[in-house]
């Protein structure tokens, strides 16, 4: 019941969801098999760099409020700036028809040769890494949003590292983080065949902004100069 706690609900939700729309949305249908993978290199290679940096930040000597709300607002001002970005992709290349209409950038067709085997099939306007004019765009929005991921759940756990010394809040606090993450990760799951790919890109941005105000107020509870327990979470630390 803690209300800091449950104020991390929505940033929480979040960290897992956007996973669903940028893989099987976004990465799975644009782009051919090698470019792909190569695209997850990127992806998760911009994750280590920026929780890296963050960590970096997070360790500086500035007082912990402070340090709470200068990475808060950096992380909300890219994320939203990229998804924003997804926004103007999604227009771009159709996502949202992708790959359901004929003759569209990202559909495929059954080789003539080979009519009945399901794996010979041509996709002849699917990007790939050799078209770099083509390429560096979707790349570079899909490495941000790998990065962006990583900011979120590192500043996710850093926060819940603030509200407490005492391990067994701590350690109820991180369960209490992957249930949500866990959960907005399914729920983002259930919805690809459940709605339109549209909704599933608003419903990201939405959830994100929303999750940023009482992520704000979490951080004015940080203490200035000593973290403490919580009050909230006393009477648990004997259970």
């Amino acid at each position: 019941m803690d209300p800091r706690a449950v104020a991390l609900v929505p940033l929480f939700l979040y960290t897992n969801w956007c996973y669903n729309y940028q893989f099987i949305i976004f990465n799975d249908p644009l782009f051919n098999t090698p470019t792909k993978g190569l695209n997850n290199v990127f992806y998760w290679g911009a994750q280590m760099l920026s929780a890296w940096l963050l960590g970096l930040y997070h360790d500086t000597d500035q007082a912990p409020r402070t340090r709470a709300y200068v990475s808060l607002a950096f992380i909300g001002a890219i994320c939203l700036a990229t998804w924003f970005g997804g926004v103007y992709a999604n227009s771009l290349y159709g996502l949202s028809s992708c790959p359901a209409e004929p003759n569209h950038p990202c559909s495929c067709y059954q080789d003539p040769d080979h009519p009945d085997d399901p794996s010979k099939q041509i996709c002849p306007d699917l990007i790939q890494f050799s078209q770099f004019g083509r390429w560096i765009f979707p790349l570079g929005l899909y490495t941000m949003w790998g990065a962006c991921d990583a900011l979120v759940q590192c500043w996710s756990y850093w926060i819940l590292g603030q509200l407490s010394d005492r391990p067994e809040i701590l350690s109820r606090y991180s369960g209490w983080y992957k249930t949500w993450n866990s959960l907005g990760n399914a729920l983002g799951a259930a919805l690809i065949t459940a709605t339109g790919k549209d909704l599933q890109l608003w419903i990201n941005i939405g959830l994100f902004a929303v999750a940023l105000p009482p992520a704000a107020y979490v951080c004015s509870t940080v203490a200035d100069r000593k973290r403490v327990a919580s009050s909230a979470a006393q009477p648990l630390s004997d259970a």
